[in-house]
């Protein structure tokens, strides 16, 4: 995981942290949703489907019992109301056992149906009996009719029993896997909010991490380079961001810094050599000059010893113009390597400015992050809202189911099963109110994590400041490299000005020695001529060797510049 955050650019770290975050925030949030909605529709289907049937199966066993009454009411009165009256349930009995064959999908629950109706037409058809018999005044047979109807009425009782059974087992059965997917969903979103906040951290741990470290290594390294340690150790970053970028940049310039200060050192080294000749050179032009002007009274005796100590002097101007020659072409590439070097200190301040406005940004982004977590936290608080409801409409179920109870008990026996039912739905709402409070905190847990994010992500937000005032540390140190840089610049165009000025100066004094050559061929005509050229020459002379200690001093100056670094 390390190795694939390395290759991500700043922004794409912090981006995938975040919405790595987000994303584990909005599973955990669908799961809960959906898992209430599972629990909503559990709940609808208990009540609509399974209580309903229960409530149908009472209004069997009701019927069963109104028709019994209205069949001995007519058996005893003959009254054609009470035949009105058991014809109308006969059609209400068949009626609801249609209802019911349509709800239900059990096969054993179809075949108690199935026998059920078996029983109510074998009642009714034995019930017609007796009331013909009855007519007819057949006393025997209708008794014998009244003995099967009553065992009839009894199988009739007993098959809606069991229904009634069968429906409440389905209840139990039920209401027992609703209790199971309730335990689990809560064990699933407690794992899967442990999960994500472990994740979480762990992203924002790496992220962090692959941030600082670099920074952290590039700017004690900027800090020996201002110190003036060259000799420090080239940056292992393996990172491939916008750091990694600055690493590489960075062993760039202390390389480069290393060859041209090491080319400053020996060309500051080769000018102060020559300026040494220069002055040896100079010293030894002033002693032939000194010779030839004390000879000049003495033309005629010396003229040949002077020819050859000029001649000496000459070359020696020739030697003395290569040298300073060879100090200009120096300078000249000490001149190109320090505009080399201002260049690349001007790139990575460039490269260090272009980091610090990336993380400024992703500061940005992440005060933004810790906006949608507050949001976030808003809509958990209109869950647990949601779950306040829940929990008032079950307080009112067990209102509701409490009254239901009193106008069972009111009603006697006819009531008995209604009452079980009001019971029933009685339990179902304190489940539905107790699983609301457990939702409920269910949602705090969410509610912690969420604000344990924003935590983590406040963190990750003072990393980033951090980053921001290394980075901010990092551009001072390049513009004071910069300064520097330019300070060593305008001092190497000094030493390039005073070398032309030595050049010119080398250049007349070279063509005055050849005069003064061709003045002594003629020392018998022109003895004075020979001396005033000899004096404008020892004049030539002083200014070179002034000249030359002049550049003496830049070389020795240059030299203690380049001695701050350590290479």
């Amino acid at each position: 995981m390390e190795e694939q955050i390395v290759n991500f650019s700043i922004g794409k770290k912090l981006y995938s942290g975040f919405i790595a975050v987000l994303v584990i925030l909005v599973i955990v949030g669908v799961i809960g949703y959906l898992a209430a909605i599972k629990i909503d529709k559990e709940y609808t289907f208990l009540l609509d489907d399974r209580v309903k049937k229960i409530e149908m199966v009472n209004e069997v066993i009701t019927i069963e019992k109104d028709m019994s009454i209205n069949s001995l009411a007519y058996f005893a009165f003959s009254e054609q109301r009470d035949l009105d009256a058991i014809k109308s349930k006969q059609e209400e009995f068949a009626n609801i056992l249609s209802e019911l064959k349509q709800a239900t999908k059990q096969s054993k629950t179809k075949e108690i149906l199935n026998e059920l109706e078996e029983a109510g037409a074998r009642y009714n058809e034995l019930t017609s009996k007796v009331f013909e018999s009855q007519e007819k005044g057949l006393e025997a047979e209708t008794n014998k009719y009244v003995t099967e109807t009553n065992e009839a009425e009894e199988a009739l009782k007993d098959k809606a029993l069991e229904l009634k059974q069968v429906q409440m087992e389905e209840v139990n059965e039920t209401r027992t896997e609703l209790k199971r997917y309730v335990v689990a969903t809560k064990i699933f979103l407690i794992l899967l909010v442990a999960a994500g906040t472990i994740l979480g951290g762990v992203i924002a741990y790496f992220i962090a991490r692959s941030i600082t470290r670099p920074v952290r290594k590039v700017t004690a390294a900027l800090k020996e380079v201002t110190a003036g340690n060259l000799q420090v150790d080239k940056l292992r970053i393996r990172n491939k961001d916008e750091v990694g970028e600055m690493g590489m940049a960075f062993n760039q310039l202390v390389e480069d810094l290393q060859n041209i200060l090491g080319k400053v050192n020996q060309s500051a080294l080769q000018l102060s050599a020559q300026s040494q000749e220069l002055s040896a050179s100079t010293e030894q032009s002033a002693a032939s000059s000194q010779m030839m002007a004390s000879t000049a009274e003495e033309n005629m005796k010396g003229s040949s010893m002077q020819r050859e100590l000029i001649s000496e002097a000459v070359v020696s101007m020739e030697e003395m113009s290569e040298g300073i020659k060879q100090i200009a072409e120096s300078n000249e590439n000490m001149l190109h390597s320090a505009e080399v070097v201002e260049s690349l200190v001007g790139q990575g301040e460039e490269a260090t400015e272009h980091v610090s406005d990336q993380i400024e940004d992703i500061h940005v982004s992440i005060k933004e992050t810790e906006e949608y977590m507050k949001i976030l936290e808003n809509h958990a608080s209109e869950i647990q809202k949601v779950t306040g409801l829940i929990t008032a409409i079950s307080e009112q179920t067990n209102l509701l189911a409490l009254n239901a109870a009193i106008e069972a008990a009111r009603a006697g026996e006819a009531g008995k099963g209604f009452a079980v039912v009001a019971e029933e739905v009685r339990k179902l709402a304190e489940q539905s109110k107790t699983s609301a409070a457990e939702i409920a905190a269910m949602v705090k847990e969410i509610q912690k994590d969420t604000s344990l994010a924003a935590a983590s992500i406040q963190a990750g937000s003072n990393k980033v400041e951090q980053g921001l005032s290394a980075s901010q540390t990092s551009l001072k140190v390049f513009k004071e490299i910069k300064s520097s840089v330019t300070d060593v610049g305008e001092k190497v165009e000094t030493v390039s000005a005073a070398i032309e000025e030595l050049e010119a100066m080398t250049e007349a004094v070279s063509q005055s020695a050849h005069q003064v050559r061709a003045i002594a061929e003629k020392t018998a005509t022109i003895a004075h001529d020979s001396s005033a050229a000899t004096e404008e020459q020892l004049a030539a002379i002083e200014q070179i060797a002034t000249s030359s200690q002049a550049l003496a001093s830049l070389a020795t100056e240059l030299q203690t510049e380049a001695s701050k670094f350590r290479m």
